[in-house]
């Protein structure tokens, strides 16, 4: 009788591991979802991203997604690689600039207003066309 107990017992723990608890996440910024998605496919940490949005994940990386989430929302305009324009016309100029120097940028939806964001090594020459725009 009591190896029968043993191997119920064993099996059930060996069911509780194999159905590991599932978190999920919601960035509502398509860019914010693509970046964690990357951060996760980086550190081989296995999700899933259903079509609602959420990207599902073991609950053991909680403390490693949380943390590249608030990155991902934080870091998202950075604060000395982002610019926005009031005026189009100074918003269409500046980018103009960028292609012309090569220099590679995004635009970013945020508040109602585009944001254009370039990569760090960039920003010397991309301090030389603010002076110029402003």
């Amino acid at each position: 009788m009591k190896l029968h107990k043993s191997v119920i017992l064993c099996t059930l723990m060996f069911s509780l591991k194999a159905n590991a608890v599932e978190l999920s996440i919601h960035l509502s910024e398509t860019e914010q979802q693509v970046a964690l998605i990357e951060k996760l496919k980086n550190n081989k940490i296995p999700f899933t991203h259903e079509s609602s949005g959420n990207i599902r994940y073991p609950d053991k990386y909680y403390k490693d997604v949380n943390k590249w989430a608030r990155e991902t929302i934080t870091n998202d305009l950075p604060e000395n690689r982002s610019i926005q324009y009031v005026s189009t016309k100074d918003h269409i100029s500046f980018i103009n600039k960028l292609k012309s120097e090569n220099i590679s940028y995004s635009i970013k939806q945020r508040h109602n207003a585009k944001w254009i964001v370039w990569e760090e090594k960039d920003s010397y020459k991309v301090d030389k066309i603010k002076t110029l725009i402003q």
